[in-house]
């Protein structure tokens, strides 16, 4: 374990919220160390339901928190990325794409399968956020 933030309040459903900074984005989170230099990052978690603290160990199948709506967020979601460093805003990735934005409602009511739209922001990227619906690929 690398890193816990726990404690910020949940979000009002559906609103952008007015308070949000790049300290506060991810909400609630954890930070665990996965070796070879990789870092796993889970965002918005519930507050108070953090149930690990930095130095920990974590085995598979523990449970980190639970799922909530903390942060720079509309509605509750596990935010996960795999990083090159523990510092979320700061970690590197390729970009495959941009998910098609005109099929999101079919993607997340009829459960079908993301169209990544390959040719928009594709590439190496470092030291920026990925931007909303952005596809982010991992590698050493």
């Amino acid at each position: 374990m690398v890193s816990v933030e726990d404690g910020l309040p949940e979000e009002v459903p559906g609103k952008v919220p007015a308070d949000s900074s790049p300290k506060t984005a991810g909400g609630n989170f954890v930070i665990v160390d996965i070796g070879g230099g990789n870092f796993a990052f889970y965002a918005h978690m519930q507050p108070g339901s953090v149930r690990v603290k930095a130095g920990d160990t974590v085995a598979t199948g523990d449970v980190l928190g639970l799922v909530g709506n903390t942060g720079n967020t509309t509605a509750p979601h596990l935010h996960f990325r795999v990083m090159d460093r523990p510092a979320a805003l700061s970690a590197n990735g390729t970009g495959e794409g941009v998910l098609d934005e005109s099929r999101s409602e079919e993607i997340f009511v009829n459960r079908v399968s993301a169209v990544i739209e390959r040719d928009r922001l594709a590439g190496p990227h470092a030291n920026q956020l990925p931007l909303d619906d952005m596809v982010v690929r991992f590698s050493e």
